[in-house]
């Protein structure tokens, strides 16, 4: 993404996500590569469920140029949603629990990678599919790996233990 002189950038942050990782560190890393000589950017982080995609509604009508989710695959298909049907690109900062669209795209799990490449690599269009009226990017579900991903979701936990925690113990229930 270019980033040339005048471009707004919304990053949207949701600290639940994934391993905690602290606010003060994303700033700076954040700084390091979007200097504010070079562009304008605001920083909000989601507060409850479904935050990323008001947040993300708002930055569309406040026309910004470019918006960067730094969250898991939840955020990241909140923000993406969102953006389907306009020119706005989103930048994909992984830092949930699987990661599974920055992990398809290629992208960098570790930020500073990720925001890197952010800064210096293509747009690349993506598809996007449709069930039951929702979007969904890379995965979709239904019998068993569904309710694991809907439990998993409706946890409070978070990080690859928990996921596989979930998993083991609907396994275990699981009827055919």
């Amino acid at each position: 993404i270019a980033m040339g002189k005048g471009k707004r950038i919304k990053f949207i942050f949701n600290p639940r996500a994934g391993f905690l990782h602290p606010v003060n560190y994303i700033l700076s890393v954040i700084g390091h590569y979007f200097p504010c000589n070079l562009c304008e950017y605001d920083f909000e982080h989601t507060q409850f469920r479904g935050h990323a995609t008001e947040i993300a509604s708002r930055a569309v009508a406040e026309e910004y140029d470019i918006i960067i989710g730094i969250g898991g695959d939840g955020t990241i298909h909140q923000i993406a949603s969102v953006l389907v049907g306009t020119d706005i690109p989103l930048g994909i900062i992984p830092t949930g629990s699987g990661n599974g669209l920055a992990r398809c795209l290629g992208i960098p799990l570790l930020i500073n990678k990720a925001l890197k490449l952010v800064t210096t690599g293509d747009i690349i269009p993506i598809d996007v599919g449709i069930a039951n009226g929702k979007h969904f990017f890379v995965t979709s579900g239904f019998g068993f790996d569904a309710v694991v991903g809907k439990r998993f979701d409706d946890s409070a936990l978070r990080g690859p233990a928990p996921y596989f925690y979930v998993g083991l113990t609907e396994f275990i229930k699981y009827k055919k």
